[in-house]
């Protein structure tokens, strides 16, 4: 247990660190992107790749992944229920808001970080559901309720456009015909997704915003308690319930606090909704999977 109190607490020391450098004026906000696009279509890949070579997935795990549909689903569901009265706008917010986890610039290298490759690959396999959910169905679901109709073709070429995505597929596809890539690439995968955790957790400390508007609170407080209730209930369920090793069941566990996915702004700005607040609760959430997620791996573990 000590071993995990020091490990969270070093992946803290990383976060503050990037708030530091931030504070000192070494980096700004702007340079978060330049940060998120090596790792997601750099340092991730490469820690994905290296770990995935290396084992051999069971078929029966690649139902990890139904887990996170599962949890979107709930979470999309009760917030398009919860909003019905208050109109179209703020249900298709709801929608967009309350689900999805940050799992490529986060989560997973949070996770992979207590409990290195196996670790990753769990939370890897999870992700491929809630993308498929959260970028995919999600977003569409939310453009059909303001617009009224929305292009699924478009909504599926932005899936195929995330390389964590196609990535996914890819190792998935290997998994499943039991493909190899050659030992001399896994040098330089290896190499590069060493610096996986280091970057993203840099990253989020660059990118995090802590001027938090107390008119805010009110609207935020109503998803979030949504989203933290089912949540609860998942990570509850996932620990007790499934019948996976304990290593897969701490992960999901762990994994149902994660934030959530930093593209939600993005998408809640292009149909005209509330940026500002949606921008807020994905800074909100991530200050409590900070707490929360290792405090989980040392209570559990």
């Amino acid at each position: 247990m000590q071993d995990v109190v020091i490990q969270a607490l070093s992946l803290v020391a990383i976060i503050g660190l990037g708030q530091l450098m931030r504070r000192l004026h070494w980096v700004s906000a702007s340079h978060f992107m330049i940060f998120s696009r090596i790792v997601l279509n750099i340092t991730l890949p490469a820690a994905i790749l290296t770990s995935f070579n290396r084992v051999t997935v069971p078929l029966g795990l690649l139902a990890v992944g139904l887990v996170a549909v599962a949890l979107n689903l709930c979470q999309q569901i009760s917030a398009f229920v919860l909003c019905r009265a208050q109109g179209r706008n703020l249900q298709a917010f709801g929608v967009l808001n309350t689900g999805s986890y940050n799992m490529g610039a986060f989560a997973t290298p949070y996770i992979s970080g207590f409990g290195g490759p196996s670790a990753l690959i769990n939370a890897t396999l999870f992700d491929i559901g809630n993308s498929i959910v959260a970028a995919g169905w999600g977003r569409f679901w939310a453009f059909s309720i303001v617009r009224g109709r929305a292009s699924l073709w478009a909504t599926v070429k932005r899936l195929f456009s995330s390389t964590i995505f196609v990535l996914y597929l890819t190792v998935l596809l290997m998994q499943v015909f039991r493909l190899r890539l050659p030992e001399q690439l896994m040098h330089f995968t290896g190499t590069v997704g060493n610096a996986n955790t280091f970057l993203a957790m840099l990253m989020i400390g660059i990118g995090l915003d802590l001027d938090l508007d107390t008119s805010q609170l009110r609207s935020a407080a109503k998803f979030l308690a949504l989203r933290y209730s089912w949540c609860i209930a998942f990570s509850f369920a996932s620990f007790t319930l499934l019948p996976w090793s304990h290593e897969l069941r701490l992960t999901l566990a762990t994994i149902c606090f994660a934030p959530i996915a930093s593209m939600i702004p993005g998408f809640t700005s292009e149909l005209g909704l509330d940026v500002k607040l949606s921008a807020f609760m994905t800074s909100l959430t991530i200050l409590v999977s900070i707490v929360v997620m290792p405090a989980l791996v040392v209570v559990l573990s």
